[in-house]
């Protein structure tokens, strides 16, 4: 069975980054815990099978394994979340997935959008911030073809 010669200081990033104690970790590998923990410390290796494994249950590309050094991780988006008011430090391997995929998925929209030739809503900048709420209201439901309220009697 070929071995993955990677760096086994980044098995150790990636399992501390996905937030699993040793034991936790090697459960999601299905390996007890001193084989994860000689892993870990580089006196036993990996079959290419296991460190896919590995980096599938740490949510880390299969190549950051092979890295020297942790890449910097940076949220592309603002980090609006805080705990006792104080901001959270690194973000979960959860968390860069979904975000990850999220704009991936904004930008196929867009893309698709762009190739379908379709323009712009007309409804989108249709406002503005000092229109009267009841003329808004109004335009909204000729929009979207809404009739008004009934009128209730006393």
């Amino acid at each position: 069975m070929p071995t993955a010669l990677i760096n086994h200081r980044m098995l150790t990033w990636a399992r501390e980054r996905s937030g699993a104690s040793l034991p936790e970790f090697a459960r999601r590998c299905h390996v007890d815990a001193d084989r994860l923990q000689g892993w870990e410390n580089g006196e036993a290796t990996l079959s290419f099978k296991q460190a896919q494994v590995f980096a599938s249950k740490a949510h880390v590309p299969f190549g950051y394994l092979f890295l020297r050094e942790p890449p910097q991780e940076e949220l592309p988006i603002p980090d609006l979340r805080t705990l006792e008011n104080r901001g959270v430090r690194r973000p979960s391997a959860e968390l860069l997935d979904l975000i990850k995929l999220t704009l991936y998925r904004q930008q196929w929209y867009k893309d698709h959008l762009q190739n379908e030739l379709v323009g712009p809503s007309p409804v989108v900048r249709r406002m503005s911030i000092d229109m009267p709420v009841h003329d808004l209201v109004n335009d909204m439901r000729r929009m979207l073809q809404v009739p008004a309220h009934p009128v209730r009697g006393a």
